[in-house]
């Protein structure tokens, strides 16, 4: 990279050489006046090179440093998408897993059980069931987003729910199981993509 200096500094080179030449004799005073400009000349052109090299090693630097944020953000984002769908999925094995069977043979006798503990008809596993495979979608897909709100809170309901049945009907030792999918629900809302849309 070639660098021009202002002023008297960016001297013709072989202009100066030549005056030397022809005044060397005549005009000593002004022909060392030139030699010493040409010093001065070498000098900055010297101290300009420097600072290239080091704008040179900054912009490295620089380089460098944004490669290494950027790695950096990548692992993040991946770290973020695989706690995602880790919480996501343990979410919706025991939800909308059970609503399949829920749904269409009235639920396995373990599920008709805790019905009955509960105090509920055994009709509701219809409907929740219905709601468990209507709410898994969105969830899945991540779009539409006003849907994938919409089963985040159904999801809320529905354990929350479940967990205050079970301590209010005298069975807290299964109401651990319904609050952990709740906070797991919560882990899944908060680490979700961000996508677009209504």
């Amino acid at each position: 990279m070639e660098l021009g200096l202002p002023g008297a500094y960016a001297l013709d080179l072989e202009r100066v050489f030549r005056s030397y030449e022809v005044g060397s004799e005549k005009e000593p005073a002004a022909t060392g006046t030139k030699v010493r400009h040409v010093h001065l000349y070498f000098v900055h052109l010297d101290k300009a090179r420097r600072f290239t090299r080091v704008v040179r090693l900054l912009r490295f630097s620089i380089t460098v440093s944004k490669l290494n944020q950027r790695e950096e953000s990548l692992a993040t984002t991946k770290s973020k998408q695989i706690a995602y769908w880790g919480s996501t999925i343990l979410v919706l094995l025991p939800t909308a897993g059970t609503g399949i069977p829920e749904l269409f043979t009235h639920g396995p006798a373990a599920t008709v059980q805790i019905i009955h503990t509960l105090g509920y008809p055994l009709y509701i596993m219809q409907i929740t069931g219905v709601a468990k495979i209507l709410g898994a979608i969105p969830l899945l897909l991540n779009r539409p987003l006003r849907l994938v709100e919409w089963a985040y809170a159904g999801f809320t309901f529905l354990l929350l729910g479940a967990t205050a049945s079970h301590v209010l009907a005298g069975d807290a030792a299964h109401a651990p199981v319904p609050f952990i999918c709740f906070l797991l629900l919560m882990v899944s809302y908060v680490l979700r993509p961000q996508v677009r849309g209504v």
